[in-house]
C-alpha cells in the first residue's frame, strides 16, 4: 500500500504539472506552494494506522517530492518533513 499511495500521489501531480506548479496562481508554486503540498500529504496521513503513516512520511520527500519537482526540489528534507508532520500531529486520530 505505501508504494503504491507515493506512486497515486506523484502521478497525480505529474498529470496536472503545468496547472499545480508552474503557471501563475498555480496551487503548488513557489516555497509556499511546495509547503501547501507538504501539509495537504500530512493531513492525508490520519486516513492510514501509525506504523503506515510513518512510512509514508519517511519515504514522501525522494517518493514524491524531488521527482514532482524533477530532481530540482526548493524546500530540503527537514522543512518538507517539518510541514508534513506539523498538519499530521495537529489532527492526528492516534493522540
Amino acid at each position: 500500500m505505501l508504494s503504491d499511495y507515493i506512486e497515486r500521489i506523484y502521478m497525480a501531480c505529474m498529470a496536472n504539472y503545468e496547472n499545480l506548479f508552474i503557471l501563475d496562481g498555480a496551487l503548488y508554486k513557489g516555497v509556499e506552494g511546495h509547503k501547501r503540498l507538504a501539509r495537504e500529504i500530512g493531513y492525508a496521513l490520519n486516513d492510514f494506522p501509525y506504523d503506515e503513516a510513518m512510512s509514508i512520511l519517511q519515504s514522501s520527500y525522494s517518493g514524491i517530492y524531488v521527482r514532482a519537482c524533477l530532481l530540482k526540489p526548493i524546500l530540503d528534507a527537514k522543512e518538507w518533513n517539518e510541514e508534513i508532520s506539523a498538519m499530521w500531529l495537529a489532527n492526528a486520530k492516534f493522540r
